[in-house]
């Protein structure tokens, strides 16, 4: 059985809790980073050359 806490408050130990930074918090909240964000750019530019190349020769 769990043992009851007698003063009402919560009792954590150090283990059990953790303070998260920004980054952190993006990633539990499903949310994109900034190194994300700069990588898919860069896909994005890569992919937008790739097809004017290909089609330019049509």
């Amino acid at each position: 059985m769990k043992k009851q806490n007698v003063n009402n408050k919560l009792a954590f130990n150090k283990a059990a809790v953790t303070e998260l930074n920004d980054t952190m918090l993006l990633d539990v909240n499903g949310g994109a980073t900034p190194l994300v964000i700069a990588w898919a750019a860069v896909e994005g530019f890569a992919l937008s050359v790739g097809l004017y190349m290909a089609t330019r020769e049509l």
